[in-house]
């Protein structure tokens, strides 16, 4: 099967583009932009794949509070325009979207069936853009991941909390970390590998593939250190202290009601994955 991968320079675009070699190519937004659906129609017509994975994405969380209109750009409006193209040409279609849908206002794991109520302008974005999506286009896998990092693609942000934490580490200060925000850190090569295996087994729906088990991002950080052999004190703060423009979710882990089903993918435990990642880089 061909696939085009768009944000193929970023976090996970690239991994797609590792894993996939000669069945897919991979357009940047440089070659294939959201925001002229004439000219992305046109990039991948010539390609003639068979469906097409959505990796790009406004991702700026704090930024998107001051500046919705370029979140809803590239996260809601640029994905129906993708949907329908892909709708009229027959085309899979596989888009990502994040935790920030979900309010955090509880303390287990997010399902797949539960009501999306997002905390602040990006989770809004994302939201609008899956809606979108499903009204769109019949052939489509919506795909929820969870504390993205990865070591290819550096993406809008510039990089990922792994590599900040790192960065961080080599200066003479204690690093400041929230503790009372919950997620589930995933590797962005963990969640391309699933997610090309749901697509081979699984039908058009909405899914959640995020490394299993679940931490704060201050117990994320400290496991950062701690493999990456660094001595380094990393202090617990509130969500208060730290000031963000953004409200975060204060429990945003996500599980999915399809584990332990046929062939349904089970990333591995997140400390693990981290390990490895570390490893690697």
């Amino acid at each position: 099967m061909k696939w085009v991968i768009l944000g193929s320079t970023g976090q996970l675009g690239a991994e797609f583009v590792d894993l996939l070699g000669e069945d897919c190519i991979g357009f940047s937004r440089q070659f294939a932009d959201l925001a002229d659906p004439d000219a992305i129609e046109n990039s991948i017509r010539s390609v003639k794949p068979e469906g097409v994975i959505n990796c790009a994405a406004y991702n700026m969380v704090d930024k998107a509070e001051d500046h919705p209109l370029d979140a809803f750009e590239t996260n809601s409006w640029g994905p129906k325009q993708l949907a329908g193209i892909c709708q009229r040409h027959g085309w899979k279609l596989v888009h990502f979207s994040t935790d920030h849908v979900f309010s955090g206002n509880r303390e287990q794991p997010w399902c797949e069936s539960d009501l999306a109520v997002p905390a602040n302008i990006y989770g809004l974005s994302k939201l609008a853009g899956e809606d979108w999506v499903r009204k769109t286009n019949t052939n489509s896998f919506i795909v929820r991941t969870c504390g993205l990092y990865g070591g290819r693609g550096r993406g809008g942000k510039g990089g990922n909390f792994v590599e900040t934490m790192l960065r961080l580490a080599k200066g003479d200060q204690p690093i400041r970390v929230v503790s009372d925000q919950t997620c589930n850190p995933s590797s962005a090569r963990e969640v391309a590998a699933a997610t090309i295996q749901l697509v081979e087994h699984w039908q058009p729906c909405t899914y959640h593939l995020a490394n299993s088990g679940t931490c704060s991002w201050h117990e994320f950080a400290s496991a950062i250190m701690e493999f990456a052999g660094m001595n380094v004190r990393v202090e617990a703060i509130a969500s208060s202290e730290f000031g963000s423009r953004a409200c975060r979710p204060k429990y945003s882990a996500l599980g999915s009601q399809w584990s332990g089903k046929n062939n349904f993918p089970v990333l591995r435990r997140w400390r693990d994955a981290l390990a490895d990642y570390l490893k690697m880089r």
